[in-house]
C-alpha cells in the first residue's frame, strides 16, 4: 500500500489561508476599518493604530447621539460586530459563509463540512488528511477510504480482476490471488474467501449467505413469511417476505384482514361489532358463524315510545327497523304507556307495573286530587289532614275549609256568631269578621269620660269596643264625675244623672235650695233702722234695692237668707255655719256692727267662708269694729279711706284690671257704668291679692275683690242706686238701667264668691 502525500494538503490549506486576504483588495476598506485618509473626519488622527488621543470612531459616537444601525438589523453599531452586514449580529444563526454571524468571535463554528484531500483525483480522499470547510475545497472529496492517494488506481471502487496481481486496489485489505479459507478457490474466484463453505458450485443453504457464489442469496431454499403487526399469529398477505427463519414481527400464516387488531383473524369468532372478526368477508348478522352471545335482544316497538312488546323479542346485532332494546311495554299501541311513563290518574296502567292509579305507589300525585279529612261530617275538610289520591277516600272531602274538624257546627258553611271562635273558618273571629250575625251581637255605647257609663247611639259588637260600655245611662259623657254613680255636689250639675240638679244636698232651712248655694245675709242695725223709713215714689228704696239683689241671686240659682243682727242675744257663727257664704249689709248706716256680729264674721273668716260686704260706710264700720272688738277681725280689714259726705253722687266704671275679672265680666254679663248715691269710704285687705274692679268718677274705689293664698274670697260692693240718702228727684225705681247693672254685678259676685 502507498501512503498519501501531504504536499497537496499543505498547498490547499495555504490557498484557503490567503483567500480572505485577497478578497476585495481593489474595493473600499471593510466597514469599521480606517484607511488613514478620512476626508470626512475633522481630526487627522488614525484610530486604526489604537491611538486614543483623538476622537474614537471605532466604538460609536460618544457625543450623546443614539448609536447608528447602518445595516438595519435592529442592533446598534456599538453592539454589532459587523454593522454593514444585516446577517451579522449577536444571537444570529451562524451560517457557513466565512463570517462571524453571531458575533461570538468564532467563524462558521458548528456548520463546517468534512472533506478529504484527493491528491490523485480518483474521487476518494485520504482519511488522514481532513479539511473542514463550507464547500469542498479544490482537490478534496467528501469520500474517504483511499489507501494510496498518490495513485488513482487505488480506491474503494477499484476492480481486482487479475487473480495474479498482488496489489490491494480496492483497499479492502485483501488481494485476489489469496485462498484465505482454504476451500480451493482463490479469493478472486469466489465470493467469500473467509468462509470455507462458500465457493462456486457449493450447495445453497438457507443461511442468508450466497453459498454458491451465484450472486443470489438463499435462492430456492427460503420460506415465505407474512407481516404480523398485531401479533395474533396471522399475517397480512399484502406484506410477504422470504427468510430462512421467522423474522421478528412475521408469521407463516396469511389471511389476517386487519393486521392492526389482534382480535381480528381467521381464528377469531364473529361478534357484533360491525367488523369482519373472522376474516371471512361477512360481518355481524350476515355471517352464519356469528356468536349470538354477543347479539342483543330487540323488541317490536309499534308505538315508537322506546319500549317494545316482550313477546316479540329477537336476537340481532343491530336494531331492526321499528324495534327497541327495551321491552316491557304493556300496550304497544299507545305511545304514552310504557315502563318509563309516570302513573297518572286515568284508570290505566301507565307505567306497566301491573298497578293502576291509587294502587300504584309510584303514582304521580301531581295528577291526583287533594282530599281532606272530614271527621265531623260537616262536608268541610281539615287542611292539616290531607291525602293525594285519584279517587276520594272514605271520610275525606275535596275542600279544606274546616278550621275545627271535631265540631260539626264549625265549617265554611256556618254563620259567624259572637262566641269567641271562628265559626265560618275565614280566619276571622267575632268582631274581626264583617259577616258576624248582628243578632248575636250586643249593644255598646261610647264611654268618652271612662266613668263606666255610656251615652249616644248604640254600636253592635261581640266585645266592647275600646272606650265603650253596655249602658247608655250617662247624662254627660264628657265629665267622668257625672254618671248614675256620680255624687251630687253643689255645682249646678246633675252628677248622678237622675234629672235633678244638686239634689240630696243639705238644705238646713228647708228653703228648697241647698245651703251651698245660699248666702247668710246679716241685715245690720242700720239696715233695719233705715228700712221702711225712706220713701221714694212710694217705695222703700233700701228694701227695693236689696230685693233686686236677691232677685239677681235667685236668677243665678243662688239664695239669700236674711238674718237680723238685732235679735235678742245677737247672732253667732252657728247661725251661719251651714251656708256657703256670709254677707253683711250695713244699709248705708255709719255705725258699728254688733259685737256678736263681729265675732261671727271673724269666725266665718277663720272658717274660710266667702265674705261679701254690701253698702257704703264700709270704712266707718271697720273703724267701729276695731273699737268694738279691739281687732280688725273682719277678714283683716284695714281702714284707709276717709268719710265722704253723705249722698255723694257719681258714676262708677270698671277699671282696666277689673274689666277681665269674673265679677265684672262673668257668666251673667259684663257690668257697665252706672250712677250711684253713696259715701264710698273704703278699706283694704291686709295680705290679700286685692284687685280694684270699679272706680268712681271722683276717684274712689267702688268695687273690689280679693282672694287669699288659701283660696278664700271677699267682695266689697259699696255703691247704692239709692240708699238712706235719697238723691233729690231721683228714685231707685226710675233708674232701671243702673239697677240692672247692679243686678249683673250681684249675680257675677255671688258665683265668683262661691266658686261656681
Amino acid at each position: 500500500m502507498r501512503t498519501p502525500s501531504l504536499a497537496l494538503l499543505t498547498l490547499i490549506l495555504f490557498a484557503c489561508d490567503n483567500k480572505d486576504s485577497a478578497v476585495g483588495e481593489d474595493s473600499a476598506p471593510p466597514v469599521g476599518s480606517d484607511s488613514g485618509d478620512d476626508s470626512d473626519d475633522s481630526d487627522d488622527s488614525d484610530d486604526s493604530e489604537g491611538d486614543d488621543t483623538g476622537p474614537d470612531d471605532s466604538g460609536g459616537d460618544d457625543t450623546g447621539e443614539p448609536d447608528e444601525d447602518k445595516d438595519g438589523d435592529g442592533v446598534p453599531a456599538s453592539e454589532d460586530c459587523d454593522d454593514e452586514d444585516p446577517s451579522s449580529y449577536p444571537e444570529a444563526v451562524e451560517l457557513c459563509d466565512g463570517a462571524d454571524n453571531n458575533c461570538d468571535g468564532e467563524v462558521d463554528e458548528g456548520v463546517l463540512g468534512t472533506f478529504y484531500t484527493d491528491a490523485d483525483g480518483d474521487g476518494y480522499g485520504d482519511d488522514g488528511a481532513v479539511v473542514e470547510a463550507c464547500e469542498a475545497p479544490e482537490g478534496t472529496s467528501s469520500l474517504g477510504g483511499d489507501c494510496d492517494d498518490a495513485d488513482a488506481a487505488y480506491n474503494p471502487a477499484a476492480e481486482e480482476a487479475d487473480c495474479a496481481d498482488p496489489n490491494d486496489y480496492n483497499c479492502d485489505g485483501s488481494v485476489g490471488y489469496n485462498d484465505g479459507d482454504g476451500d480451493g478457490f482463490a479469493a478472486c474466484e469466489e465470493c467469500d474467501d473467509g468462509d470455507i463453505n462458500t465457493f462456486p458450485g457449493a450447495e445453497e443453504v438457507c443461511d442468508e449467505r450466497d453459498n454458491n457464489c451465484d450472486a443470489v442469496v438463499d435462492e430456492g431454499v427460503t420460506t415465505t413469511y407474512y407481516r404480523d403487526a398485531d401479533a395474533d399469529v396471522w399475517g397480512d398477505a399484502d406484506y410477504p417476505t422470504e427468510a430462512c427463519s421467522t423474522p421478528a414481527g412475521y408469521t407463516e400464516g396469511a389471511g389476517d384482514c386487519d393486521d392492526s387488531v389482534g382480535a381480528i383473524n381467521p381464528d377469531a369468532s364473529e361478534v357484533c361489532d360491525s367488523l369482519d372478526n373472522d376474516c371471512d368477508g361477512l360481518i355481524d348478522g350476515d355471517d352464519d358463524s356469528l356468536d349470538l352471545g354477543t347479539a342483543s335482544t330487540w323488541y317490536t316497538d309499534a308505538d315508537g315510545d322506546g319500549y317494545g312488546d316482550t313477546a316479540t323479542g329477537a336476537l340481532a346485532c343491530e336494531a331492526p327497523t321499528g324495534a327497541t332494546a327495551t321491552d316491557g311495554d304493556c300496550d304497544d299501541s299507545d305511545g304514552v304507556v310504557s315502563p318509563a311513563a309516570s302513573e297518572v290518574c286515568d284508570d290505566a296502567d301507565n307505567d306497566c307495573d301491573g298497578l293502576i292509579d291509587d294502587a300504584d305507589s309510584s303514582l304521580d300525585t301531581s295528577t291526583a286530587s287533594a282530599w281532606y279529612a272530614d271527621a265531623d261530617g260537616d262536608s268541610s275538610g281539615d287542611a292539616s289532614v290531607k291525602v293525594l289520591a285519584c279517587d276520594r277516600p272514605s271520610g275525606y272531602i275535596a275542600n279544606s275549609r274546616d278550621c275545627d274538624d271535631a265540631n260539626a257546627a264549625v265549617s265554611h258553611r256556618a254563620t259567624e256568631i259572637c262566641d269567641g271562635i271562628d265559626n265560618d273558618c275565614d280566619s276571622l273571629i267575632d268582631d274581626a269578621d264583617s259577616s258576624t250575625s248582628s243578632a248575636s251581637k250586643d249593644s255598646w255605647y261610647a264611654d268618652n269620660d271612662s266613668d263606666g257609663f255610656g251615652a249616644g247611639a248604640a254600636s253592635l259588637a261581640c266585645e266592647a269596643p275600646s272606650g265603650s260600655v253596655e249602658n247608655s245611662d250617662d247624662c254627660d259623657d264628657g265629665d267622668p264625675a257625672v254618671s248614675p254613680d256620680g255624687i251630687e255636689t253643689c255645682d249646678f250639675v246633675d252628677e248622678d244623672c237622675d234629672g235633678v240638679v244638686d239634689d240630696g244636698l243639705t238644705d238646713s232651712d228647708a228653703s228648697g235650695l241647698a245651703d251651698c248655694k245660699e248666702f247668710a245675709v246679716i241685715m245690720s242695725y242700720g239696715f233695719n233702722m233705715r228700712s221702711g223709713g225712706v220713701d221714694c215714689d212710694g217705695v222703700d228704696t233700701v228694701q227695693y234695692e236689696f230685693e233686686a239683689i236677691e232677685g239677681a241671686l235667685n236668677s243665678a240659682g243662688l239664695g239669700a237668707v236674711r238674718l237680723d243682727e238685732t235679735v235678742s242675744g245677737g247672732l253667732t257663727y252657728a247661725d251661719v255655719s251651714a251656708y256657703a257664704g256670709v254677707a253683711y249689709h250695713n244699709g248705708g248706716w255709719s255705725d258699728a256692727a254688733r259685737a256678736s256680729t263681729e265675732t261671727l264674721l271673724s269666725s266665718a273668716a277663720s272658717a274660710g267662708k266667702a265674705l261679701w260686704l254690701l253698702g257704703d260706710d264700709g270704712s266707718y264700720n271697720v273703724q267701729n269694729t276695731a273699737a268694738a272688738t279691739g281687732t280688725t277681725t273682719m277678714y283683716s280689714l284695714s281702714y284707709v279711706g276717709a268719710f265722704v259726705s253723705n249722698g255723694l253722687a257719681g258714676t262708677v266704671t270698671a277699671t282696666s284690671a277689673g274689666a277681665s275679672h269674673p265679677v265684672i265680666a262673668g257668666p251673667f254679663g259684663t257690668v257697665g257704668s252706672f250712677s250711684y248715691t253713696a259715701d264710698l269710704d273704703y278699706t283694704t285687705l291686709a295680705g290679700a291679692g286685692e284687685v280694684e274692679l270699679m272706680r268712681s268718677s271722683t276717684g274712689y274705689p267702688a268695687v273690689w275683690a280679693a282672694e287669699s293664698s288659701a283660696g278664700q274670697r271677699m267682695v266689697f260692693t259699696l255703691p247704692s242706686i239709692n240708699n238712706s240718702h235719697t238723691r233729690s228727684g231721683v228714685c231707685v225705681t226710675s233708674d232701671a238701667a243702673g239697677l240692672a247693672e247692679l243686678q249683673v254685678l250681684a249675680a257675677n259676685a255671688g258665683w265668683w264668691l262661691l266658686d261656681f
